[in-house]
């Protein structure tokens, strides 16, 4: 607070203009200094603080000239109007400041800037009005008053429905809302002096010009006060307004109850559900890998069935039954337009419960109406003749076949008998309390195996309350007659994160250069703590310090790069220019991170303007230079390295219990022979496991390459799953190989060899590997069992570039001798979460293969380090 209002008094000292205060001067000095030495002025406004850097004009120039351009291309009397005062802006060269208050600049001088002799820093008095753009040109000051959104602001000034605003807030951050009925969202209030833009829904203006206005905007810090200041224009209550959420369906997808919504989860959204409405249960798990797909994995409970209705495998389950869904955005909400989605409910499974819509919602403040057309499962009431019988009279017909299982049954899809549904969802004033209301599709009276349920009335009531920011409770009556329980964990993949509170605290970044000797050894180590790096050597080439890292791993590598830059700055002679962290994997060097000393120091010990930023880390390939390098620190990785753990294997959905494990103890080992070439090993010794339940053994056309899991999980408590020796090499710049030999895993053992090529920098890489293998014993000793083969495959790696996606695909042989494509897609977000989707293909029927005519799956990899209070 003492710092707030020494800032403040900068205005009442230095006032230039009625409303504003300005500083020049000519010795550099901190922001933070200056805000201290001003004298206390209680209508001073911090908030609209503005530092004017001169280098700044000219890219603020061309800003004012594009928003100009755009402006006379609009060629309306408005956008002339517009044009006219726009012009007689000033170019301020304005630059935000993170917060405008001493104390914590101090605290964080890196955001704290530095001022130069031509700065400026102008210092507002504090305005009392908010400053309305609309989109006849016309400038509206409207009083401000707390509590208020954008919304309220745009009403006080134009009458003509507005659906978006975008907002300059006095500090200079720039906004964009929905305040409409259908797309409101929660948002910041706009601070006195707040600038916003707010064109008519009916008007045309193109979206890049209203962010070229607001960004130009920004720079004029504080809107002035018009002729309305000091009013109210806003009489009555005030409601805060809460966010508007998505919920899982008793399905697990986003949705009502029994029913489908078009509405999409953020990007990276994960949930599991789990719902119970006998005679029914469901587990379902759910992503959302891009804004535009939901999908999802279920695992259906049937109680009053039993797993194997002829009573052979004498199991005492229900019935169970697993399968995938997916639903895709076909278009997006408008003020007019609803949100349309079209999905597949069990697309790929037994197809007990299978079926397609198409659904369509439009949301009105707090209500979210929805309406579909359903065929299949969520369709059962089969009152609507197929509205596609005019494409085909083969729609009219739906062939139900359950089969094996996992076919994609395109000649069903979107056949048959339809039926309408659809609900609204209600955003109570009771948050966090969701209220829902639908009409069913299905009349229950079509279940499979005859499982028929008596339905009383169409019509579903629930409700959902979160319990916590991750938790959903669900409870409803459906069918008239049956309660449903529910509860959905949800949350952010591309968020996770767990603070670091255990990694050890960073090198302190100063500004100048060490003048005295390091002692390298010490380096080396801090280095090693700082990374989790094997810092190998360091090296020096004239002014450019080299550290060779041995197989470096991590998640967030810039993380680890900055904490090595931290400890080289603080070690390394001042005659250094730049760092080289050379990354080493298996003895070959593999790509360099260079680091600029004076750019990444400087951008680390003050705010820069964004005309002197430049980028202070660069990758490059390895390079050969003739430069003699001096070996300033060297340490040998230890010939031999051990660890011990614990291992666990399960498996889900088998006959003989829904879940089993096993806990084993696992000692791995490693024993280097040259830094190209070692032996490595792991010992398991089993702790505690269930697998004597594992009775069931499946019938089988092909040769038993996986399915002996059984007999390699129980016939031996200690067992030897890897022992093998591995060799790699670099052949050429961008060409790789490696060849192995021995027990390879716990079912095979063999030789194999693999050559990669990849480019440096290249989105592409392409692999070849080979293996001869033959199946191990039972005990996983040193034994084995008649059968062998070769298998191999060609594999074609390309990083689209496109919103981190993966994509791969393999050709060749496997394991039971047959040929065929694995196609694998996958995205990895920025903290590691990955979730992926994979199907192979071969020349093996779907009746030869057996149950789920084919191999497919998704997965989901989240990495131990988005979880633990310490790096990993």
């Amino acid at each position: 607070m003492t710092a707030l209002l020494a800032a403040a008094g900068a205005a009442l000292l230095l006032t230039l203009t009625p409303s504003s205060g300005a500083w020049a001067q000519e010795a550099p000095k901190r922001l933070s200094d200056w805000l201290l030495e001003q004298p206390k002025a209680p209508d001073a406004y911090p908030l609209g603080l503005s530092w004017r850097v001169p280098e700044e004009v000219a890219a603020q120039s061309l800003l004012k000239r594009d928003l100009l351009d755009s402006l006379a291309g609009v060629g309306t009397e408005a956008s002339v109007r517009l044009g006219a005062w726009v012009r007689e802006l000033p170019v301020t060269g304005r630059v935000p400041v993170a917060v405008a208050d001493a104390r914590w600049l101090q605290g964080n001088p890196a955001r704290d800037p530095v001022l130069q002799s031509n700065h400026r820093v102008v210092l507002p008095l504090r305005p009392m009005s908010v400053t309305v753009i609309t989109d006849r040109g016309e400038r509206c000051a409207v009083a401000h008053t707390p509590g208020r959104e954008a919304r309220a602001y745009v009403e006080a000034c134009d009458a003509n429905p507005v659906d978006r605003v975008w907002i300059a807030q006095p500090d200079g951050r720039v906004q964009r809302y929905g305040i409409a009925l259908w797309n409101r969202e929660m948002q910041d209030e706009p601070a006195p002096g707040a600038w916003i833009w707010a064109p008519a829904r009916a008007s045309d203006w193109p979206d890049k010009l209203s962010e070229l206005l607001v960004r130009f905007l920004a720079t004029q810090g504080p809107a002035p006060d018009g002729t309305k200041r000091g009013q109210d224009p806003f009489p009555g209550g005030k409601r805060v307004l809460t966010p508007f959420r998505v919920t899982a369906s008793d399905w697990g997808n986003v949705g009502l109850l029994q029913t489908p919504t078009a509405r999409m989860a953020r990007a990276g959204s994960f949930r599991f559900n789990y719902s119970r409405m006998p005679p029914y249960a469901h587990g379902n798990i759910f992503v959302q890998p891009f804004d535009w797909l939901e999908a999802g994995f279920r695992y259906s409970n049937i109680n009053n069935r039993p797993y194997d209705p002829t009573g052979t495998l004498n199991t005492g389950q229900s019935l169970k039954d697993k399968g995938f869904d997916a639903k895709f955005r076909l278009w997006t909400e408008s003020a007019y337009v609803p949100e349309f989605a079209i999905g597949l409910r069990d697309l790929a499974g037994t197809g007990l419960f299978s079926g397609e819509y198409l659904v369509a919602n439009k949301r009105t403040g707090d209500f979210d109406w929805s309406l579909g057309l359903a065929w299949g499962y969520p369709g059962g009431r089969g009152d609507v003749r197929n509205p596609l019988r005019f494409i085909s009279k083969s729609f009219e017909t739906r062939k139900i076949d359950v089969g094996l299982g996992g076919k994609l049954g395109f000649g069903s899809y979107f056949r048959g008998p339809a039926a309408f549904f659809g609900g609204v969802q209600y955003r109570s004033p009771w948050d966090p309390l969701i209220l829902k209301l639908e009409y069913d599709g299905n009349d229950y009276q079509h279940e499979p195996q005859a499982n028929n349920q008596r339905q009383r009335t169409p019509w579903n009531f629930g409700l959902v309350y979160r319990a916590a920011r991750f938790v959903d409770l669900s409870l409803a009556v459906e069918r008239g007659n049956t309660v449903m329980l529910g509860v959905t964990f949800h949350t952010d993949l591309d968020r996770m994160q767990m603070p670091k509170l255990n990694d050890p605290p960073r090198v302190p970044v100063a500004a100048g250069r060490p003048q005295g000797a390091p002692d390298w050894s010490a380096t080396g180590a801090e280095l090693a703590r700082q990374t989790d790096w094997r810092v190998e050597r360091i090296t020096r080439r004239g002014r450019e310090l080299r550290v060779i890292v041995d197989d470096a791993e991590g998640i967030h590598w810039r993380e680890r790069v900055d904490r090595a830059a931290a400890v080289l700055h603080r070690d390394a002679p001042a005659e250094v220019d730049r760092f080289a962290l050379a990354y080493r994997q298996r003895g070959a060097e593999i790509a360099e991170h260079v680091i600029d000393r004076e750019a990444w120091v400087t951008e680390r010990v003050q705010p820069l303007p964004p005309g002197e930023r430049r980028e202070t880390v660069v990758a490059r390939d390895v390079r050969s230079t003739a430069v003699e390098e001096s070996t300033l620190y060297e340490r040998k990785p230890p010939r031999f390295e051990s660890r011990l753990g614990m291992d666990f294997n399960y498996t889900l959905g088998g006959p003989d219990a829904f879940a089993l494990y096993q806990f084993t103890l696992a000692a791995h080992g490693k024993l280097r022979l040259r830094p190209d070439t070692w032996v490595s090993g792991r010992l398991r010794l089993g702790v505690l496991d269930n697998y004597d339940k594992f009775k069931f053994t499946a019938p089988s056309e092909l040769p038993r390459v996986r399915t002996f899991l059984r007999e390699y999980l129980t016939t031996s408590a200690l067992t030897l799953p890897n022992l093998q020796l591995t060799h790699v090499g670099k052949l050429s710049p961008n060409h790789y190989y490696s060849v192995y030999g021995g027990y390879l895993e716990e079912m095979f053992g063999g030789v194999g060899g693999e050559w990669l090529y990849r480019p440096f920098a290249s989105r592409s890489a392409f692999g070849v590997d080979v293996n001869a293998v033959k199946q191990r014993d039972f005990h996983q000793n040193f034994a084995f069992r008649d059968y062998r083969t070769v298998t191999g495959h060609a594999t074609w790696y390309w990083d689209t570039g496109w919103h981190d996606v993966l994509a791969k695909v393999s050709v060749g042989r496997y394991l039971a001798k047959d040929s065929g494509v694995t196609v694998d897609v996958s995205r990895t977000f920025r903290n590691g979460v990955s979730v992926g989707a994979f199907a192979t293909k071969t020349n093996v029927s779907a009746a030869q293969f057996g149950e789920g005519s084919f191999d497919k799956g998704v997965y989901l990899s989240i990495p131990f380090d988005v979880m633990l209070t310490r790096s990993s």
